[in-house]
């Protein structure tokens, strides 16, 4: 690609013409200075934006060196300050990226104030082998290594409006060409050359000494990227499809999958999936890396309801009622999504079919032949318990919580755990607790609906009859 297609990308590519308003992002470096000049040599409508980031102490000039450029050439420049450094101290941030968050920021938010239709920004090809490199050496899958698209939505900063790279298949070299050809000035940040950067010491070093194995390092990973971009394109369209079948519920804090059909998918699949829903939850997550989402397999391979793992950026799963919940750490389910019960503690003779309060439904039965639950594994599942009816002693009971009760956990041999700490671990809310229904015979409990049931009921290989028990939301 060379700088005459730049006009025919921009129309076929992007639709956008020479009446398109855009915002031009201009760094003062020979890259964007290029850019700047392309689009102001043919006749596009514009308007500069350029961030002081106050990072280096000759950040200023440069400011005054894109003013100055755009007022002789008659173009609507907009500059701004913002303190990087403290920034990045506030928040925690490393200063590459505290300077990218604040620089998409700024594009965005003034593109959105002028109604622009697209940011404009002068990444080049020698920026994506960068890019690139820097994504495979920290474990990046697919998503990373097909690099930079040349127009894509960064949804943390705008769901409408485009950013564009035109000069994505553009080598430094031919930019270096376009500027001392055509008398284009610009200014040099030192900083560039600061190998403590990581892209610097890519730049530098790596890259010289990849080209030792191949002069032509750099064209065959662009051709790479190319390749990858198709395939991944390919996987966002099955991964968009199975999003309608596998999605129960999504909002701003939250996404519920269902569990089953997660399960039955390819783990490759399953993976794209997970990473949507974390990019739909956290739309400039950068740590969302291979070892979460092995953890993420792990957990749906291992259904608990109400059980939860950390993943990353204040991000959680749990296993819920009604699937897989991907959310915000801080998000709480509504009450009505627990079962409640406030009557008076009742005997339950069986079979039996029991309204609780809040649109939940209990039924309870008695199965003497095994054979014909065709269940494999007697264990609770979500809503469902079967406890071996000869180890409950005497009557059967629903009432609500109350505190001070214990259970023992399936699996616990012997040890007895406070419902209480139960709910804790298990996200119940405190809003919920007080009026959560629980079953027990005479001697305590023996099921939490949709949570656990009593080890001392589990089904054995001497169980002749078995209570079946279930709970469910009425529809």
């Amino acid at each position: 690609m060379d700088f005459r297609d730049i006009p025919n990308f921009l129309q076929e590519k992007c639709q956008i013409d020479h009446n398109t308003p855009l915002i031009i992002g201009v760094s003062g470096g020979a890259d964007s200075m290029c850019l700047l000049h392309l689009l102001y040599d043919n006749g596009y409508s514009f308007t500069t934006v350029h961030l002081d980031h106050m990072i280096r102490t000759s950040s200023q000039k440069d400011a005054e060196f894109v003013s100055k450029i755009c007022s002789q050439w008659g173009i609507p420049a907009i500059l701004e300050q913002r303190n990087i450094p403290q920034y990045c101290l506030k928040h925690k941030m490393n200063l590459e990226e505290g300077a990218r968050d604040q620089r998409y920021d700024f594009l965005f938010s003034t593109a959105d104030r002028l109604n622009a239709k697209a940011v404009l920004i002068a990444h080049h090809a020698d920026d994506q082998v960068e890019t690139v490199l820097m994504h495979f050496i920290r474990g990046a899958g697919l998503s990373g290594l097909k690099g930079m698209l040349p127009k894509t939505i960064l949804q943390k900063y705008s769901r409408t409006i485009p950013l564009i790279r035109p000069l994505l298949n553009i080598y430094r070299q031919q930019i270096d060409d376009y500027c001392r050809e055509n008398q284009i000035p610009y200014v040099e940040d030192e900083t560039n050359k600061d190998t403590n950067y990581f892209r610097n010491r890519l730049r530098f070093e790596l890259i010289p000494l990849l080209e030792t194995y191949n002069p032509s390092f750099r064209e065959v990973l662009i051709r790479s990227t190319h390749s990858l971009q198709g395939d991944a394109s390919t996987i966002n369209e099955l991964t968009s499809e199975m999003w309608n079948v596998v999605l129960i519920e999504e909002d701003v804090d939250h996404i519920t999958l269902d569990l089953q059909k997660l399960a039955q998918i390819s783990s490759g699949l399953r993976w794209n999936i997970f990473r949507k829903v974390v990019h739909a939850l956290r739309p400039d997550i950068r740590d969302f890396n291979f070892e979460v989402m092995i953890r993420l397999e792990i957990f749906i391979k291992n259904p608990n309801i109400g059980k939860v793992i950390d993943l990353a950026n204040h991000l959680e799963a749990r296993h819920t009622q009604n699937g897989l919940m991907i959310c915000d750490s801080r998000y709480r389910e509504p009450v009505i999504v627990f079962p409640h019960y406030t009557d008076p503690g009742i005997i339950l003779k069986t079979p039996f079919e029991k309204q609780l309060s809040n649109g939940w439904n209990l039924t309870g039965s008695i199965v003497k032949n095994l054979k014909e639950t065709g269940i494999l594994s007697y264990t609770s599942n979500q809503n469902e318990s079967w406890l071996d009816l000869a180890a409950v002693s005497g009557e059967i009971f629903l009432r609500t919580y109350q505190p001070g009760d214990r259970i023992q956990p399936l699996g616990s041999e012997g040890h007895h755990a406070r419902v209480s700490d139960i709910f804790i671990n298990r996200k119940i809310p405190k809003e919920a607790r007080s009026g959560y229904p629980v079953i027990c015979d005479e001697t305590g409990i023996i099921w939490l609906p949709g949570i656990m049931i009593s080890d001392m009921c589990k089904v054995t290989r001497e169980t002749k009859n078995i209570l079946h028990l279930t709970i469910s939301k009425v529809q």
